[in-house]
């Protein structure tokens, strides 16, 4: 099945989507499982590896550094900052919950 075949399908019918993801799956469960083991593998070394926090830490820190510059004050920055980092959590978790959903039929 190409690309404009499948968006023939999901255009005529939405719905069917949960059906050609679940085929999808059964034909190449093998190769997901396979994929998902290097990411998770991938995953893993991030965590093991200091460097991936202090970058993260640098970022943010750069944030907040540009916020008092900007003017707000220290306390308005970590706030800024830390409502900034929730947001695109919250926003990453409600992402994958709709992925999980649609999976899950």
């Amino acid at each position: 099945m190409n690309l404009n075949t499948l968006l023939d399908l999901l255009s005529e019918d939405p719905t069917s989507l949960n059906l050609i993801i679940s085929d999808v799956f059964k034909k190449y469960k093998g190769l997901i499982y396979t994929i998902g083991r290097e990411l998770l593998s991938v995953y893993k070394d991030l965590v093991d590896n200091d460097e991936w926090f202090e970058v993260d830490s640098k970022l943010y820190a750069k944030k907040v550094k540009s916020l008092e510059d900007a003017g707000f004050s220290r306390e308005e920055a970590m706030a800024i900052t830390l409502f900034e980092k929730n947001n695109t959590f919250q926003r990453s978790k409600q992402n994958s919950g709709v992925t999980l959903k649609m999976s899950s039929k």
